[in-house]
């Protein structure tokens, strides 16, 4: 399926205001209501793009946050990252050009589970080595991109809400457009009540609504992690220097194999080298640098987020 104008203007309508109205939309593109409902519903379809309420991470009991490196052996690369995509502990699966060929996003409740998770990737079949770069402070994270084509199925977080809240947020994350009366229809509370539960699992930030679009689809050409070592003032200033970027879609200083990680997309190819060679690189302190382009997703979770900030303590995990 092809992405014409009118699906652009749209999915820029829905970036700014994820339930901006058909109307409202229709009245901005100059086109009527129907035309906007069926051209969300093709693209909706279609795996172009996709509104949806996303989990934070820290609320939902995974404030943890850390990447692996993962080098295997003669194996098919996508056997192992088969077996790896199994874990519930990785949120997300990528092949890469170059070693380590495959990179996950990994997430846990405590640092005390690294061990354990670095101990069960080894011991996944193909699996050679596990380097893992741990994140400490997490300066940007838009999950504005994301491959719709994997298959995320139901995931339950370490940190419930309430009963209601839960149905409420398990609605918006399969479709963030529904109405609050159509939500309060489902659940069997008044549309009011919706709203004001939603109200109060935004601010406490638990949860956001947004906008997913599958990044080739939509015109961005190249995806890449930008790992890189360097002092921590030389770090602090790249991340000061490079988050309000467009391209840049995560940011965070971090420790272990690297000082500092960096996620882009670009809708040109040579957008992210640049930013690593004449951006990133004149950063006096600024040492290692690994450039790893996105070849092929295998699983990622597009529906946890880190939405960061001060939020209204949880209660304890249940059991």
């Amino acid at each position: 399926m092809s992405i014409s104008k009118l699906d652009r203007q749209i999915i820029e309508c829905l970036q700014r205001e994820p339930q901006m109205s058909n109307r409202a939309i229709a009245r901005e593109a100059g086109v009527t209501q129907q035309t906007v409902a069926n051209r969300i519903k093709a693209m909706v379809d279609g795996r172009i793009m996709r509104v949806m309420v996303q989990r934070d991470l820290v609320a939902a009991g995974y404030p943890i946050l850390a990447f692996a490196g993962i080098s295997v052996d003669a194996l098919p690369i996508a056997a192992t990252a088969k077996s790896l995509a199994a874990m519930t502990e990785i949120f997300s699966i990528t092949i890469c050009p170059g070693s380590p060929e495959i990179l996950a996003n990994v997430n846990v409740r405590s640092a005390d589970d690294l061990p354990l998770i670095e101990t069960a990737i080894r011991s996944v079949e193909g699996v050679t080595d596990c380097q893992l770069t741990i994140c400490e402070t997490v300066h940007k994270f838009v999950a504005g991109a994301g491959d719709l084509a994997s298959e995320i199925g139901p995931f339950s977080p370490a940190h419930r809400q309430e009963d209601l809240d839960e149905a409420i947020i398990e609605l918006l994350v399969d479709d963030g457009r529904l109405s609050n009366r159509e939500v309060g229809r489902r659940v069997g509370i008044s549309e009011g009540s919706v709203r004001a539960r939603l109200k109060r699992l935004t601010a406490d930030r638990v949860i956001r609504l947004g906008i997913v679009c599958e990044p080739d689809r939509v015109g961005y050409d190249a995806a890449a992690y930008i790992f890189f070592k360097g002092s921590r003032a030389a770090v602090e200033t790249a991340l000061a220097n490079l988050t309000g970027r467009d391209e840049v879609n995560f940011a965070a200083t971090a420790q272990g194999a690297y000082d500092g990680v960096l996620m882009c997309v670009a809708d040109k190819s040579t957008i992210l080298p640049q930013l690593c060679i004449e951006d990133l690189r004149s950063i006096e302190g600024i040492g290692e640098i690994a450039f790893r382009p996105l070849l092929r997703t295998v699983k990622h979770r597009f529906d946890y987020i880190h939405i960061g900030g001060e939020r209204a303590p949880h209660p304890p995990p249940e059991g």
